[in-house]
Parts: structure tokens; C-alpha cells; sequence
């Protein structure tokens, strides 16, 4: 269940689980994600189940190191870049 609070917004927007651009569904979701999960109808718990799914594979088909910089909160100033200056993606 750990699983659903390392998804990406962008990721919860695509897959039209949250209404995109709206701070106010993401901080929904952030605030209580069981809650908000418990919630949710047979097509959008599908959806959510195959972003798991494919989060997981891509995280298994990584090296290591490169898992070690999951967020841009986990770099220097939260903007996106590392203090050696490569974006994350």
C-alpha cells in the first residue's frame, strides 16, 4: 500500500485519477490518500492499479543509483535540479 504515496502528480493527472492543474484534488489526495482511495469508483481504481503496476516495473528496471533522487524536494533548493546541475526526469 506504500506504493501510492511515491506516485508523481503528472502521472495521477494522465491517467485522469486527479483533475489536472488543481492543486485543491492533489492536496486532497496527499492529505489522505486511503481515505481518498477508498473513495474512488471500478474504473478509476483500475487505472490506479496499473500506474502502481507500471511505477513498480520502472523503478525495478533501474540501476540503483539512479533511485537514489526520488523527488525534487531531495535536491538542493526543490527545483528540479541536482547541485551538479542534471535535471531529474
Amino acid at each position: 500500500m506504500s506504493e501510492i504515496l511515491c506516485l508523481d502528480r503528472r502521472k495521477m493527472e494522465d491517467a485522469r485519477l486527479i483533475e489536472r492543474g488543481s492543486v485543491s484534488s492533489w492536496n486532497t489526495f496527499r492529505r489522505d490518500p486511503y481515505r481518498w482511495l477508498l473513495r474512488l469508483d471500478k474504473r478509476s481504481a483500475e487505472r490506479l492499479e496499473r500506474l502502481i503496476k507500471e511505477s513498480e516495473n520502472a523503478e525495478r528496471s533501474m540501476p540503483y543509483a539512479s533511485r537514489q533522487i526520488t523527488s525534487p524536494r531531495a535536491v538542493h533548493g526543490g527545483n528540479g535540479m541536482r547541485p551538479d546541475g542534471y535535471t531529474l526526469s
